[in-house]
């Protein structure tokens, strides 16, 4: 037997001449199988047996459809397996590239915070002096402020001591 295919063929020809079912229908169009002469069934017994209640010839075409069904399961499972196994590497793959713009967007964002921390040590005096200049600025306005209002209340007081002292008569001093 070459193959599993030959095994299923089988030998003796698997068509027939004489009506089955109830539509009169002839497999084969009632002609042997072409290529089929030698097969498995041949050694077993000849078509007709099949019919006649040959357990041999049958329970061995079962286990041959049973093979071949079971054949069939297999490669399906293999590539259903291996379907499955594409499907995880390429989750593998995508994980893995999430991970790596999560390990980005890390990185990027504690050199946006060094930077803003670089940034505050160094504007920091700047604010600092900046401070420091308006605060004196500030104290500078009100020590002018204070002068220029003492100027104002002295320069009162002798314009009132000059009216109050042509108004009234000082001749009793001399």
């Amino acid at each position: 037997m070459d193959s599993i295919i030959e095994l299923v063929k089988g030998g003796g020809g698997l068509g027939s001449s004489e009506r089955s079912g109830h539509a009169d229908f002839f497999p084969n169009g009632g002609e042997d199988q072409p290529d089929c002469k030698n097969g498995i069934i041949t050694n077993i017994g000849k078509e007709k047996d099949l019919y006649e209640g040959n357990i041999i010839a049958v329970v061995i075409m079962a286990i041959i459809i049973t093979v071949f069904i079971n054949a069939v399961i297999i490669i399906t499972v293999v590539i259903i397996n291996a379907v499955n196994i594409i499907v995880i590497i390429n989750a593998v793959i995508i994980n893995a590239v999430i991970i790596i713009v999560i390990i980005n967007a890390v990185i990027i964002n504690a050199v946006i915070i060094i930077t803003v921390i670089i940034n505050a040590v160094i504007i920091m005096p700047i604010i600092f002096n900046a401070v420091i200049i308006i605060t004196v600025i500030i104290i500078t306005v009100i020590i002018i402020t204070v002068i220029i209002t003492t100027v104002i209340i002295n320069a009162v007081i002798i314009i009132t001591v000059i009216i109050i002292s042509r108004s009234h008569d000082f001749s009793l001093l001399g």
